[in-house]
């Protein structure tokens, strides 16, 4: 289960705040994990709960199955679609700030 909230954690690190700074003349300005933006646990969704289905795949050994991925994979679009049903605005590309929906906002 560890791998899954982890997972999880680090895709909303990547769509909302992780990000690498870099001046003028291309060296970074982002040195250290505190100026680059990554998510704490205590960052995860108070609601947020991973749950096992039973399955009875015959491809991975002994019915195994892949379980970090999935939590990477999922929140990106669950975050752009809770930022579209909320306020009318598709956000294409990472990192879904503030500034970048109320930008989006100003054009509607």
């Amino acid at each position: 289960m560890g791998q899954i909230y982890g997972a999880t954690l680090r895709a909303i690190g990547h769509s909302m705040s992780e990000e690498i700074i870099y001046d003028a003349e291309g060296h970074p300005l982002t040195r250290d994990l505190r100026s680059y933006g990554a998510p704490k646990i205590g960052d995860i969704p108070r609601d947020f709960r991973a749950v096992l289905v039973p399955s009875d795949d015959k491809v991975g050994p002994f019915g195994a199955k892949s379980i970090s991925e999935i939590g990477v994979n999922g929140a990106a679009p669950a975050i752009a679609t809770a930022i579209h049903d909320a306020c009318g605005i598709w956000l294409r590309e990472w990192h879904f700030t503030p500034e970048k929906i109320l930008t989006a906002l100003e054009k509607i």
